[in-house]
């Protein structure tokens, strides 16, 4: 990059920062002028975010998925991600590494790996605080030098205006100074999604039971220096630490079932991928017999035109023969006739006696001419048979051609299918390799957790007491007996269902002691109170969907806890309050856990996350949800922002997305409001519900007293019955919501 190329690139950033518009707008233009201004052949615009110490992709040009995905969310220590640029931003150190397709640290940033020469993690940094990363991947002749890297200072100066510029804009606040150290990751509640947030999970418990069983032991050690008091001590204590231990091997067990049950689903979906590719390839078979088929007809018809093409020209030679013999015939008449009156004519003058003989020669001319005049009507009569012929020869021609017109067309649909199916085939051949790379990975994990409880069993056996206590009435001092908890039958049995026994079954989750629901016509209903105790209750009776009354307490834990549970059934989610006299309908809810996190608001979006979907975000949190974009406009899906209640009403209305993604911990509960507003969408899209402090459900019924949502207001019951039937909102987007939304940004693009 030259100095006046340095000095280009700083206007072109500084011009993109002042030309306002949405935020989310901002980064695409300015990512495509660093990679024009320096060369490179992919690059990357990574958010910090202080809070959560975690690197954030929110722009990308030319990197592959595998590159996306390891920059998604980066944290230290995290195996999943790249961590390079998140070092040299906390570090204050750009790194330049060259020969990057030969180094085995780099991930395969571009879909072409080989031929990258030379890869630039260079921070971004204002005022001392920490901005974000700028990673560029320069490949085939082009390649980075420290020169280079330098260069970049002041056009970084820029784009660090640029990022604040957005910051302030969406209402975030300025960067926090970095003290040195990086904020530890929130913990989350519940993890409804990955199997690694699990093995956390029960490593985080490992770590417990050690800490509760050195405290045995320590409380074991002082009960024998005691004598019988420390004796009494001591059993309590073993009791304790075997209680301890059957709670860790039952979840290490349960760890193991879930890992056997999901490597069982990956080898059932391979089957049944490998079942798909030989159908396709048996399809693929016909395909080209018929083509085979179609090509032999082919040369058929092409013998049979030769044919015709023969018998034509026959024809016309026979023609040509007949005219001859025409011409020939009528030229001998008139040579007869003059010689018969000349005869005639002499006979006259000279002797009339020879009258007689004379009349004779007439006669038999006469009869010679009109035999002339009969062959030459055959001869006319045979050449309109052939002219007859030759037309019908001729028609006949065109008809195989256009039937040879059409063979061609249809073998270039065969082709065109032939091609389809190929391609078709690669691309499920593919995913079936995925699939198997994702069922080695969770066996993988499964012989690891294999090998940590085992880990875990020698612990606690080497925390054992040295002398065994002597053993209670019906105990079994045998390992291979399998031990298994009793329930102390503190729960109460989940309440009958109402309604039509053969309908499917719909769960209601409400406040504990509601009233209780009344029967519905058509439908199966059980009536259950908001707890996470109650999930896997929930999870047995696998109901066809679950109503949620969102203003209940405990609503939100619960729902996670059903999804950590294993339910799979559908949330549809509505605001009611105690006296069950006002209720707001929403729709599909699904839950999530804060800080937001990319790759689980996907997965929570499911199928809506698709190409084309059109989604509306709505939250504070730039960088996260700048982040979300990215990675939903990769997948082809068109994201439009909010950043506070107001504009996110306005985008609703514009925009009628299928999904929509709610921040509730807004400021000024905008989050609760948006949830309350988007019963006046319509069609009401799918929300995924993120975070929700200890308030939401206050917060959720005082929506139910804004006059802005008392059209929507209905009791209980009718929101019940109007959630049971409701069908699940489609994806449909058109053109002209999309310009509206680029208008009501301000970008008129």
């Amino acid at each position: 990059m030259t100095q006046r190329g340095g000095s280009t690139l700083v206007s072109r950033l500084a011009e993109i920062a002042s030309a306002g518009g949405a935020p989310e707008e901002a980064f695409e233009p300015a990512i495509e002028a660093l990679l024009e201004g320096t060369g490179a052949t992919a690059g990357a615009i990574c958010l910090y975010d202080v809070r959560h110490g975690v690197l954030r992709l929110t722009a990308e040009r030319g990197l592959s998925d595998e590159g996306c995905r390891r920059l998604r969310a980066v944290r230290r220590g995290d195996p999943a991600c790249w961590d390079m640029p998140l070092h040299g931003l906390l570090n204050r150190r750009a790194y330049l590494i060259e020969s990057a397709a030969h180094n085995r640290y780099v991930p395969p940033l571009i879909e072409a790996m080989s031929y990258t020469r030379t890869v630039a993690c260079v921070p971004i940094i204002a005022d001392g605080a920490p901005l974000g990363s700028l990673v560029l991947v320069a490949a085939g002749a082009r390649s980075f030098s420290e020169r280079d890297v330098r260069q970049l200072w002041k056009p970084l100066r820029e784009l660090a205006r640029l990022i604040e510029a957005v910051r302030r804009q969406a209402g975030v606040c300025g960067p926090v100074p970095l003290d040195g150290s990086i904020p530890r990751r929130s913990v989350m509640a519940v993890d409804v999604i990955a199997l690694s947030a699990e093995r956390d999970r029960l490593r985080e418990e490992r770590d417990a039971l050690a800490a509760e069983l050195a405290q045995v032991r320590q409380t074991m050690a002082d009960a024998l220096d005691a004598a019988a008091a420390a004796q009494r001590a001591l059993a309590e204590a073993r009791a304790e630490a075997e209680r301890a231990v059957e709670r860790g091997m039952a979840e290490l067990e349960r760890v193991r079932r879930e890992s056997a049950e999901q490597a069982e689903a990956a080898e059932r979906h391979a089957r049944e991928q490998t079942a798909l590719i030989q159908r396709l390839e048996q399809r693929l078979g016909e395909v080209e017999a018929a083509l085979a088929t179609e090509r032999e007809r082919e040369t058929t018809l092409a013998a049979r035109i030769a044919e015709l093409v023969h018998a034509q020209e026959v024809a016309a030679a026979r023609e040509a023969v007949l005219r001859a013999d025409l011409e020939a015939a009528r030229n001998e008449q008139h040579a007869v006739r003059d010689a018969t009156l000349a005869e005639t004519e002499a006979a006259l003058r000279h002797a009339e006696a020879s009258r007689a003989t004379v009349e004779a020669q007439a006669e038999a001319t006469r009869q010679e001419l009109a035999a002339s005049q009969e062959r030459v009507a055959a001869l006319e009569a045979e050449l309109a048979r052939a002219l007859a012929a030759r037309s019908e020869a001729e028609q006949r021609l065109a008809e195989i051609v256009a039937e040879r017109e059409r063979l061609v067309v249809r073998i270039g649909e065969l082709e065109a299918a032939l091609a389809t199916a190929q391609q078709e085939l690669s691309a499920l051949r593919s995913e079936l390799n995925d699939i198997r790379l994702e069922r080695d990975g969770l066996r993988a994990e499964m012989a690891a957790a294999n090998a940590e409880r085992e880990s875990l069993r020698a612990q606690l056996a080497a925390l054992a007491p040295p002398e065994p206590l002597p053993l209670e009435d019906g105990e079994v001092a045998d390992e291979s007996v399998k031990v298994i908890a009793v329930d102390s039958g503190g729960e109460d049995e989940a309440p009958a269902a109402v309604g039509d026994p053969d309908a499917p079954l719909i769960v209601v989750l409400d406040a504990p002691g509601a009233p209780p629901i009344q029967p519905l016509p058509g439908h199966r209903l059980v009536q259950l109170p908001a707890d996470a105790t109650t999930a896997e209750r929930i999870r047995q009776l696998a109901p066809a969907r679950v109503v949620v009354n969102l203003a209940a307490p405990n609503a939100l834990p619960a729902m996670l806890a059903l999804r950590a549970s294993g339910c799979t059934a559908q949330f549809w989610g509505c605001i009611a309050d105690a006296s069950r006299s006002r209720a707001i309908p929403i729709g599909r809810v699904e839950p999530t856990v804060a800080p937001l996190d990319p790759d689980a608001v996907i997965e929570a979006l499911g199928t809506y996350a698709a190409q084309n979907a059109r989604i509306v975000t709505t939250g504070s949190d730039v960088d996260a949800l700048m982040s979300l974009r990215q990675a939903l406009s990769r997948r082809r899906a068109s994201v439009s922002m909010a950043w506070d209640g107001k504009q996110a009403a306005e985008v609703l209305a514009v925009a009628k997305p299928v999904a929509v993604v709610v921040d509730l911990d807004l400021p000024r509960r905008d989050g609760y409001a948006v949830v309350a507003h988007l019963a006046s969408v319509d069609p009401i899209p799918f929300a995924v519900l993120l975070g929700g402090n200890e308030d939401a459900p206050a917060a959720l019924t005082a929506q139910l007293a804004d006059a802005r949502h008392a059209g929507r207001l209905t009791d209980f019951a009718t929101a019940l019955a109007e959630l049971a039937s409701r069908p699940e909102p489609v994806i449909s987007t058109t053109v002209t919501q999309a310009r509206k939304l680029r208008f009501l940004h301000g970008t008129g693009r």
